[in-house]
C-alpha cells in the first residue's frame, strides 16, 4: 500500500474518534439493514477508543428476527467491544484482535416449512461495493454469560443453553472452539475446529471436527457443515453414561426402566442433516446394557406429523429384566382384577412411522421368542404390526394385530399358530 493510502486510513481512525456516538450508531444501523434487510438497534452508548487499544464499545445492541419467528429479537447483547490492531491498520489491513459479547442472547428458529431465521438476505450490488476493500481478519471472539434458545418448530426439538462461556479463534488456516454452559439443566462442555471458517461464513462448506461431555456421556462428530442453508454430514459416536440421562437432556423424554437395560450406551453412525429437514442415518450402530442393535433410519418432517422409516436388527435381545421392573411390579399389585383406568394410546399419533425389525432371538424373563421378522406400519395413529416370522415354544406364529386409535380405541388381529407346545406355554404365562 502507498503512504498515500496509509494516511488515508490514519486520517479516517482520527476521523471515527471525534465523530459522535449517536452519529456512529445511526450509520451503522442503515448500512446494516441495507446489507442485510434486518434492522439493527443501538440502544446505549459508543465509545471510541485510541489507546491503549484501538477500538470501540457498543451498549445494548440487537438485531431484528424474522417476521414469522416472533417480536423479541434474534440477537442482543448489553455490550460488545472490538478491538483492532493498529499497526495493519495503517498499511490497509484490518486486523480485529478481539471481539467480546457481554450477556447476548441468541433465539434461532426453524419454521415448520424449514425456514432457519438466522438466514439473512443479501442487499443488491452496488457500484460502490465492487470497490476492493481491505482484507479482514478477526482473531478472537468471546462470549460471557451468554444465552442460545432453538426452536426447530419442524422437527419438533426445543433447546436451552445458558450461562455460557466460550473463546472462539479464527485464523486462516482454522478455527478453533471452546464452550462451557447448561443445556437443558444439564452441564455441557465442548471443543471443536472448523477447517474453512471464511468459507462457512462466505456461504461454502467446511470440514469441522466437535467433541466434548454432557450428561456423563462423551461425542465425537467429524464432518462436514453448511450454514446457509443449513446442513451437516457427519459420523458421530457417543457413549457412556446412561440413555436415561440423555434421553432427559436431549429429547425432554423419561424413561422408566431398568438401569441394566440403559446404563454404558454407546451410539455410532454416518449422521446427515439435510437443509429441508430430513435427517438420515446409516450404518448405525447402538448399544444399551446388554443389547446391541444395528439401524438405518429416515426422519422426515412433516405438515401434520413427522415420519420416520427404519430398519432394525440384531442377534438375542435380552430383556428379562423387564420382568422384575420394581415399578410395573408395584403397578400390577396395587390392585385386584383388570384395571379399570383408560387405556391411553395418544402416542400414536405423534408421528407416522414404518419401521422394519430383525431379531435373531428375544428373552422376555421366562419367555424365550426365537427369530422374529416383523414390520410395524403407523398411520394417523393406526398401528398395523405384521409378524413374518415368529418362533417360540417350538412351533411359529405369523399375521397381524391391529391397534387403532383414530375414533378412541379398537382392536383387531389375524394370527395364526401352528405346532406351538402349549402345556409349558400356558404354565410360563401363568407365572
Amino acid at each position: 500500500m502507498s503512504r498515500g493510502l496509509g494516511d488515508v486510513y490514519k486520517r479516517q481512525v482520527v476521523a471515527l474518534a471525534m465523530l459522535p456516538g449517536r452519529r456512529i450508531a445511526e450509520v451503522a444501523e442503515r448500512q446494516f439493514e441495507a446489507a442485510t434487510g434486518r434492522s439493527l438497534e443501538i440502544g446505549g452508548k459508543i465509545s471510541p477508543s485510541l489507546y491503549p487499544v484501538l477500538g470501540v464499545r457498543i451498549a445494548d445492541v440487537s438485531v431484528a428476527n424474522a417476521n414469522w419467528a416472533g417480536q423479541d429479537p434474534l440477537f442482543e447483547a448489553e455490550g460488545l467491544s472490538v478491538g483492532v490492531n493498529l499497526r495493519p491498520l495503517l498499511s490497509g489491513r484490518i486486523e480485529i484482535d478481539e471481539i467480546r459479547l457481554e450477556a447476548p442472547v441468541a433465539r434461532l428458529a426453524v419454521s415448520p416449512e424449514g425456514q432457519a431465521n438466522w438466514q439473512i438476505s443479501s442487499a443488491p450490488r452496488s457500484e460502490t461495493s465492487d470497490r476492493e476493500l481491505p482484507p479482514i481478519s478477526i482473531s478472537v471472539v468471546k462470549f460471557q454469560d451468554a444465552t442460545v434458545t432453538y426452536d426447530n418448530r419442524m422437527a419438533g426439538l426445543k433447546y436451552h443453553l445458558e450461562d455460557v462461556d466460550s473463546n472462539l479463534r479464527l485464523s486462516n488456516d482454522g478455527s478453533s472452539l471452546r464452550l462451557a454452559g447448561i443445556l437443558n439443566g444439564t452441564p455441557i462442555e465442548v471443543k471443536g475446529e472448523a477447517s474453512s471458517p471464511a468459507a462457512l461464513l462466505g456461504g461454502d462448506v467446511s470440514d469441522f471436527t466437535l467433541h466434548g461431555k454432557i450428561a456423563q456421556s462423551t461425542f465425537v462428530f467429524d464432518g462436514s457443515l453448511d450454514l446457509n442453508p443449513f446442513a451437516i454430514r457427519t459420523s458421530a459416536l457417543v457413549e457412556g453414561g446412561s440413555v436415561t440421562r440423555l434421553a432427559r437432556v436431549l429429547a425432554n423424554v423419561k424413561l422408566d426402566l431398568p438401569a441394566t437395560l440403559l446404563d454404558e450406551p454407546k451410539f455410532s453412525g454416518a449422521v446427515t442433516y439435510a437443509e429441508d429437514g430430513v435427517i438420515y442415518l446409516r450404518n448405525g450402530y447402538l448399544r444399551a446394557g446388554p443389547n446391541e442393535v444395528a439401524l438405518d433410519a429416515d426422519y422426515r418432517p412433516g405438515k401434520t406429523r413427522p415420519r420416520l422409516s427404519a430398519r432394525v436388527s440384531s442377534g438375542r435381545i435380552d430383556l428379562s429384566d423387564l420382568a422384575g421392573n420394581p415399578t410395573a411390579s408395584a403397578s400390577m399389585q396395587s390392585s385386584a382384577g383388570w384395571s379399570k383406568d383408560r387405556i391411553d394410546v395418544s402416542m400414536l399419533g405423534l408421528l407416522d412411522a414404518e419401521v422394519r425389525l430383525d431379531l435373531a432371538g428375544l428373552s422376555l424373563g421366562r419367555i424365550d421368542v426365537g427369530r422374529l421378522d416383523a414390520t410395524f406400519n403407523l398411520d394417523r395413529s393406526r398401528l398395523v404390526s405384521k409378524i413374518h416370522e415368529m418362533n417360540l415354544y417350538g412351533g411359529r406364529i405369523d399375521g397381524q394385530a391391529v391397534v387403532n386409535a383414530r375414533n378412541g380405541l379398537s382392536l383387531g388381529g389375524d394370527l395364526r399358530a401352528t405346532g406351538l407346545a402349549l402345556q409349558p406355554l400356558l404354565i410360563d404365562l401363568a407365572e
